[in-house]
């Protein structure tokens, strides 16, 4: 239910008239990273126009457990835009040094190969001149973690939605 400033209401149902299909984000969560296939993007998915005719309808699921209550946390906001201090070659990939610690996102801009896999983790600190990954919870590999799948369509830009690092 949503109420506007005016104090209209509107109630937002999603029931088996839903429309679903694949998306190109097959996992995220905001600690663990996200998972992105752009060979899944669907061009124009979002405009008003756009024929989902093709689509499947959503099933019912089980409502959620618990309470339902606003999220009063601080949104996640662009502060800042660094760009590398350095950048090293290390084990088959580089480290980017942003000489900052700080939390947030990389931007990745890659002209790749349909289903070329580029792997982006995180970490805090460099020792020697290599990430420092002990801070991982419960030492998860994929602790912070961003995988991107190239489509192969050109120049490609990929940020995370719905995560962050640090």
């Amino acid at each position: 239910e949503i109420t506007d400033a005016n104090g209209n209401k509107q109630t937002v149902v999603s029931d088996t008239d839903v429309k679903i299909a694949d998306s190109p984000i097959v996992f995220d969560d905001y600690h663990y990273g996200e998972y992105y296939d752009a060979r899944n993007e669907i061009a124009d998915w979002n405009k008003p126009c756009f024929d989902d005719s093709n689509w499947k309808n959503a099933i019912i699921a089980e409502t959620p457990k618990g309470e339902i209550c606003s999220c009063v946390a601080e949104p996640i906001l662009k502060r800042a835009e660094y760009k590398p201090v350095s950048i090293t070659p290390y084990e088959d990939g580089y480290v980017y040094d942003f000489g900052v610690n700080d939390s947030g996102l990389c931007k990745l801009q890659i002209k790749g190969q349909s289903g070329q896999k580029v792997k982006m983790f995180y970490a805090e600190t460099l020792v020697d001149g290599k990430p420092f990954l002990d801070v991982r919870v419960d030492n998860a590999d994929c602790f912070q973690l961003d995988w991107y799948i190239c489509s192969g369509i050109g120049t490609e830009c990929y940020m995370p939605r719905f995560t962050y690092h640090g």
